[in-house]
């Protein structure tokens, strides 16, 4: 049960942020954004096997692979943003994680115009 060894990390790395915070909110913040870096290369680590199997379903089927690849760097984005966004908020600078989640919306729209224009294209050659 790897989600329980998860959850148990967090809770007591959550325990530790909230009495070092007490004494030092510095270094209660840096640990914080230190512990968020371990939980999201862990979800990482386990997406990889799930990222190979997607390439090669596509690979399989004749879609253009493209596609794939910037439907995952849009989800990867979303996700930094997200974490990014949540530790800007935890330290107490809720306006620069608005910030970072505008300028992350911006670059998804941006990363996806070549699947805008693909489905143009279909779309085209259908009528």
């Amino acid at each position: 049960m790897e989600i329980l060894k998860l959850c148990a990390f967090t809770i007591i790395a959550l325990v530790l942020i909230i009495l070092v915070k007490k004494e030092n909110k510095e270094i209660g913040v840096t640990f914080s954004i230190f512990v968020t870096v371990i939980i999201a290369s862990y979800g990482i680590i386990k997406l990889n096997d799930v990222i190979s199997l997607l390439y090669n379903l596509i690979e399989n089927s004749g879609i253009n692979a493209k596609y794939l690849e910037v439907i995952l760097k849009v989800v990867g984005i979303a996700y930094i943003v997200e974490l990014t966004k949540d530790v800007c908020i935890d330290s107490g600078e809720s306006a620069l994680g608005s910030k970072v989640e505008i300028v992350g919306k911006i670059i998804i729209t941006v990363m996806t115009i070549p699947i805008v224009i693909g489905v143009i294209d279909v779309i085209n050659k259908l009528i």
